[in-house]
């Protein structure tokens, strides 16, 4: 691994900084006409808007466990 950014993550992440708005004409710019970099970026985009606070949530409870089963607390 040379340390360079992974160029996808990069335009991703300066997408994100963007509103919505602006981010086709920066993704214009960014992609130079390249097709297939600009769709796995909005990808990227899309991956990150649906999974919306998911992260942000804290986890529910855990179910209670099976009769008959051990408990490992």
């Amino acid at each position: 691994m040379n340390g360079a950014p992974d160029p996808d993550i990069a335009v991703f992440t300066e997408a994100l900084r963007l509103p919505r708005e602006e981010r086709d004409r920066y993704l214009s710019e960014a992609c130079k006409g390249d097709a297939e970099f600009r769709s796995r970026v909005e990808a990227l985009l899309r991956a990150y808007e649906q999974a919306g606070d998911f992260l942000g949530r804290p986890a529910a409870e855990r179910p209670p466990k099976a009769p008959g089963t051990k408990s490992n607390d």
